[in-house]
């Protein structure tokens, strides 16, 4: 498991330094606002495609392949960013290496839901996320160091060897699993998109990544634009931001277990939205504070999402209903949000954008109700819920 959370860390760093690293290309390459969002939409339209499309690959291979896969494409999809020179040679690169990164998620839920017994879920998902946490925390930091010594292509280079090396360790010690995936045949796919929860958890995966990808990736060029303050120090902020998600990450897993993950989905929706529109109205000598509460929280949305998520189908099918929910969540939530909100910036709205996102989030709360089954109560009984 070690491992497995080895290849995540360098699967989602690759992907989040691309938010501490938008000032920095955007100066480099003369971009617009607008522009350097549409980068990050290609990255989440890679990923989205290939996220979908996992199952096929898992049913073909397994999922350790799969993993196995991904993670080589990791590397060397960021080693060719690292000489990317234009604004289409990046869009092209953040693309593979976007759908170089989506097979790997599916996989590797099914993967530890199938080891774990159902009522350790959510501890074993916390070990497991606690990967993007730390990959959260330190973007901005080797951004900084590296910013200070070498320039940004050096970062992305050395990023893809590393995770070259970190394929050959899961090659050697990864988990020895010939367990596969199913593949959207039209029967299943059928079956899972008539179910109103799939679509409800659709939905929140889209707020979800917004609020805490989607405002990850876009947050640097916010505070360096809309609150004037030095990329140095706006780096150090999301750094020491960052350091209590590792601890509170564990503390959801706990919640989840206990309270079941739609009511844990609603404290953390709640606060994380509520923060972020305060955001908005915060300004440079307390906006710290608001970053420091928001941040930390919405980046443990995924956990409970996703045990969530791994209770709305068989174990067959657990890779196709993270596909499923994880997809649209990525491309939207990841990709359209950035993407909007670098629009608005370029229209002086970057505030007013901000607003917005957060009162979608609350307003996605009335979706929670929606997602209740026979099978998958509100508060579950983690020792006995149907898995």
């Amino acid at each position: 498991m070690i491992l497995m959370v080895g290849v995540f860390f360098l699967n989602f760093l690759s992907r989040v330094v691309m938010g501490p690293l938008l000032p920095l290309i955007e100066m480099d390459l003369h971009l617009t606002h607008s522009q350097a969002g549409s980068l990050l939409f290609f990255l989440s339209l890679g990923y989205f495609i290939t996220l979908l499309a996992s199952g096929f690959v898992s049913q073909k291979l397994d999922h350790r392949r799969t993993m196995l896969i991904s993670c080589l494409g990791v590397g060397v999809a960021t080693l060719g960013l690292s000489v990317a020179d234009s604004l289409w040679s990046m869009r092209l690169g953040l693309f593979g290496l976007g759908m170089a990164a989506g097979p790997y998620l599916p996989s590797a839920i099914a993967v530890l839901t199938h080891i774990i017994p159902c009522k350790y879920w959510g501890r074993a998902l916390a070990i497991h996320e606690t990967a993007p946490n730390a990959a959260m925390l330190v973007a901005p930091l080797s951004v900084e160091f590296f910013f200070a010594f070498l320039s940004w292509r050096s970062l992305l280079l050395a990023y893809g060897l590393l995770s070259l090396c970190v394929f050959v360790g899961f090659l050697r010690w990864g988990p020895q699993t010939d367990l596969k995936g199913q593949a959207p045949s039209p029967r299943v796919m059928a079956g899972l998109l008539t179910k109103p929860q799939i679509f409800g958890m659709c939905s929140l995966f889209v707020l979800g990544a917004s609020v805490s990808l989607g405002v990850y990736t876009i947050l640097p060029l916010y505070l360096v634009s809309a609150k004037e303050m030095a990329i140095s120090q706006v780096n150090y902020l999301i750094f020491y931001c960052r350091i209590p998600s590792l601890i509170i990450v564990f503390g959801v897993g706990w919640v989840n277990d206990r309270l079941g993950p739609m009511r844990t989905l609603a404290i953390v929706m709640g606060i994380a939205g509520a923060f972020l529109a305060l955001l908005a109205l915060a300004d440079a000598s307390w906006v710290w504070i608001v970053v420091c509460v928001q941040s930390p929280v919405a980046g443990c949305f995924f956990l409970p999402a996703l045990s969530a998520a791994a209770r709305m189908g068989p174990p067959s099918q657990r890779n196709l209903v993270v596909s499923i929910c994880s997809a649209g969540g990525i491309l939207f939530g990841a990709g359209v949000t950035p993407a909007f909100v670098g629009w608005m910036g370029t229209k002086g709205q970057f505030d007013l954008a901000f607003i917005l996102l957060g009162l979608a989030i609350l307003l996605g709360l009335l979706l929670l109700p929606l997602l209740r089954t026979k099978e998958d109560p509100l508060k579950d009984d983690s020792a006995g819920a149907a898995c």
